[in-house]
């Protein structure tokens, strides 16, 4: 399992990758983190080749986003990301579940569900932002 974690107050944020009895914590390097469909951690690593090619390319584009002079906009230069040919497949017989973009340092959470034919064609929607200043930790 594959946990995308974002601690809303500190804006900390790292994934997770997770077995049964052990789990890789990757933090930022840069101002992002990607994530795929498999393990890149573990020696029992199942990565295909697809998944390799589509790690590397989202690291690729994401560094062109952030590098280039011009405003990012939000989520709309994430999704058009996922709706590049070499990270998202996007055929007749596949379908997205869900899909997250979070961005802390605007708090702001946007979801899709039931993308199809991938989550860049998904219904987008904003999610209001859970970590608000006024509300207790645990209650």
């Amino acid at each position: 399992m594959l946990l995308f974690c974002v601690e809303g107050k500190t804006d900390d944020y790292a994934i997770f990758e997770c077995t049964c009895s052990q789990y890789f914590k990757h933090t930022p390097k840069r101002k992002w983190l990607v994530g795929t469909n498999h393990y890149r951690a573990f020696e029992m690593n199942t990565n295909s080749q697809s998944s390799v090619a589509c790690y590397a390319r989202l690291e690729e584009l994401l560094k062109a986003l952030y590098t280039q002079p011009d405003k990012v906009s939000l989520p709309a230069d994430l999704i058009a990301i996922l709706a590049d040919g070499k990270v998202e497949v996007q055929e007749d017989n596949y379908g997205t579940v869900y899909a997250n973009i979070v961005c802390p340092g605007i708090n702001q959470v946007w979801n899709t569900f039931g993308g199809f034919p991938a989550a860049s064609k998904g219904n987008w929607q904003c999610i209001d932002w859970p970590w608000k200043e006024d509300l207790p930790i645990f209650t």
